[in-house]
Protein backbone atom coordinates (compact mmCIF):
# COMPACT_ATOMS: atom_id res chain seq x y z
CA UNK A 1 0.00 0.00 0.00
CA UNK A 2 2.97 2.27 0.82
CA UNK A 3 3.93 2.53 -3.06
CA UNK A 4 0.45 3.39 -3.95
CA UNK A 5 0.41 6.44 -1.91
CA UNK A 6 3.69 7.54 -2.36
CA UNK A 7 3.65 7.56 -5.56
CA UNK A 8 0.62 8.93 -5.79
CA UNK A 9 1.70 11.87 -3.71
CA UNK A 10 5.59 12.33 -4.83
CA UNK A 11 5.08 11.83 -8.37
CA UNK A 12 1.08 13.15 -9.65
CA UNK A 13 0.83 15.43 -6.45
CA UNK A 14 4.37 17.27 -6.83
CA UNK A 15 4.31 17.27 -11.50
CA UNK A 16 0.98 18.80 -10.93
CA UNK A 17 2.63 21.61 -8.72
CA UNK A 18 5.86 21.54 -10.41
CA UNK A 19 5.82 22.17 -13.76
CA UNK A 20 9.63 22.28 -14.62
CA UNK A 21 10.24 18.31 -15.46
CA UNK A 22 14.14 18.70 -14.29
CA UNK A 23 13.16 20.36 -10.79
CA UNK A 24 10.35 18.07 -10.57
CA UNK A 25 12.65 15.03 -10.59
CA UNK A 26 14.90 16.97 -8.53
CA UNK A 27 12.37 18.57 -5.80
CA UNK A 28 10.13 15.07 -5.47
CA UNK A 29 13.10 12.58 -5.11
CA UNK A 30 14.92 14.91 -2.28
CA UNK A 31 11.68 15.20 0.01
CA UNK A 32 10.77 11.45 -0.62
CA UNK A 33 14.33 10.79 0.31
CA UNK A 34 14.31 12.55 3.59
CA UNK A 35 10.65 11.57 3.89
CA UNK A 36 11.86 8.08 4.73
CA UNK A 37 14.38 9.05 7.04
CA UNK A 38 12.89 11.24 9.59
CA UNK A 39 11.98 11.12 12.55
CA UNK A 40 15.65 9.12 12.97
CA UNK A 41 15.15 6.11 14.92
CA UNK A 42 16.65 6.16 18.43
CA UNK A 43 20.84 6.21 18.82
CA UNK A 44 20.42 7.28 14.83
CA UNK A 45 23.06 10.42 14.20
CA UNK A 46 21.66 12.99 11.84
CA UNK A 47 24.96 12.62 10.12
CA UNK A 48 24.15 8.62 9.71
CA UNK A 49 20.53 9.51 8.69
CA UNK A 50 21.84 11.79 5.93
CA UNK A 51 24.03 9.43 4.41
CA UNK A 52 21.13 6.56 4.41
CA UNK A 53 19.00 9.11 2.91
CA UNK A 54 21.46 8.86 -0.35
CA UNK A 55 19.54 5.77 -0.98
CA UNK A 56 16.52 6.74 -0.73
CA UNK A 57 17.06 10.18 -2.83
CA UNK A 58 18.33 8.03 -5.66
CA UNK A 59 14.94 6.02 -5.87
CA UNK A 60 13.15 9.12 -5.28
CA UNK A 61 14.77 11.02 -8.86
CA UNK A 62 14.83 7.20 -10.21
CA UNK A 63 11.19 7.11 -9.75
CA UNK A 64 10.35 10.70 -10.56
CA UNK A 65 12.35 10.11 -13.83
CA UNK A 66 10.53 7.21 -14.88
CA UNK A 67 7.32 8.90 -14.22
CA UNK A 68 8.03 12.02 -16.47
CA UNK A 69 9.34 9.43 -19.19
CA UNK A 70 6.55 7.13 -19.09
CA UNK A 71 4.02 9.59 -18.20
CA UNK A 72 1.83 6.66 -16.48
CA UNK A 73 1.87 6.30 -12.71
CA UNK A 74 1.75 2.26 -12.63
CA UNK A 75 5.27 2.22 -13.85
CA UNK A 76 6.50 4.06 -10.90
CA UNK A 77 3.74 2.14 -8.81
CA UNK A 78 5.15 -1.06 -10.21
CA UNK A 79 9.37 -0.19 -10.41
CA UNK A 80 8.26 0.54 -6.36
CA UNK A 81 6.79 -1.97 -5.23
CA UNK A 82 9.19 -4.19 -6.64
CA UNK A 83 12.26 -2.56 -5.11
CA UNK A 84 10.53 -2.74 -1.77
CA UNK A 85 9.96 -6.50 -2.10
CA UNK A 86 13.83 -7.16 -3.32
CA UNK A 87 14.91 -5.27 -0.62
CA UNK A 88 12.89 -7.15 2.04
CA UNK A 89 14.22 -10.74 0.36
CA UNK A 90 17.50 -9.55 0.44
CA UNK A 91 17.51 -8.52 3.97
CA UNK A 92 15.73 -11.10 5.38
CA UNK A 93 18.43 -14.13 3.25
CA UNK A 94 21.30 -11.38 4.96
CA UNK A 95 19.58 -11.40 8.25
CA UNK A 96 18.62 -15.33 8.16
CA UNK A 97 15.03 -14.64 8.72
CA UNK A 98 15.77 -12.48 11.80
CA UNK A 99 13.35 -9.72 10.11
CA UNK A 100 12.73 -7.19 13.41
CA UNK A 101 14.67 -4.43 11.33
CA UNK A 102 12.46 -4.38 8.31
CA UNK A 103 9.32 -4.20 10.35
CA UNK A 104 10.03 -1.45 12.26
CA UNK A 105 10.95 0.11 9.05
CA UNK A 106 7.34 -1.10 7.50
CA UNK A 107 5.74 -0.04 11.36
CA UNK A 108 7.10 3.53 11.22
CA UNK A 109 6.04 3.48 6.87
CA UNK A 110 2.52 2.34 7.75
CA UNK A 111 2.04 4.54 10.93
CA UNK A 112 3.03 7.99 8.68
CA UNK A 113 0.31 7.01 6.59
CA UNK A 114 -2.11 5.51 8.59
CA UNK A 115 -1.76 9.25 10.22
CA UNK A 116 -1.84 11.46 6.96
Amino acid sequence: VGPIYEEILFRMGFKKAISNKKLFVFISGLIFGLMHIFPLEEGISLTVGLIQSISYVSMGIFLGYVYVKSDNIFTSIGIHFLNNFLIIQITRFVLNENSSLIFSSLDKSIFFFSNS
